[in-house]
């Protein structure tokens, strides 16, 4: 058989993932959500299991690359907008901080991936009212 012989397969397959816990994911958004414009403060804790949490580069504000173990973005308000928010996240406080303009319904999502490729995903829910 060719070295460079390529095999097509009839579906898409799920890659082969090692046995194991993924990495934990613990967010804590604040109680009150108000009135626009919000700040949100959301706080995140990122426990390792088996191994260790791959970092995901992000550039912050003024350009400048920084390493982030969370992927964040931010979909809302309505079914249509998204945006990634990752460059918002302060790794040494492990805070993202971001104001919202706008009144509706959101959510977060928050996301890390250990090396091993095992994903930990959360969802949470944010309510900006007028």
């Amino acid at each position: 058989q060719h070295p460079h012989h390529l095999k097509t397969f009839v579906q898409p397959r799920w890659p082969e993932r090692p046995r194991g816990s993924p990495a934990g994911l613990e967010i804590q958004l604040p109680r009150d959500q108000g009135p626009t414009p919000f700040t949100l403060r959301a706080e995140a804790v990122v426990i390792e299991a088996q191994s260790p949490v791959s970092y995901s580069a992000q550039p912050n504000d003024q350009g400048i690359w920084i390493d982030s173990k969370i992927i964040w973005k931010l979909y809302g308000p309505g079914t249509l907008r998204f945006r990634d928010v990752s460059h918002h996240y302060d790794p040494q406080r492990s805070r993202l901080l971001l104001t919202l303009e706008e009144p509706g319904s959101y959510r977060l999502r928050a996301s890390v991936v250990d090396l091993a490729g095992r994903a930990t995903v959360r969802w949470l829910p944010l309510q900006v009212v007028e």
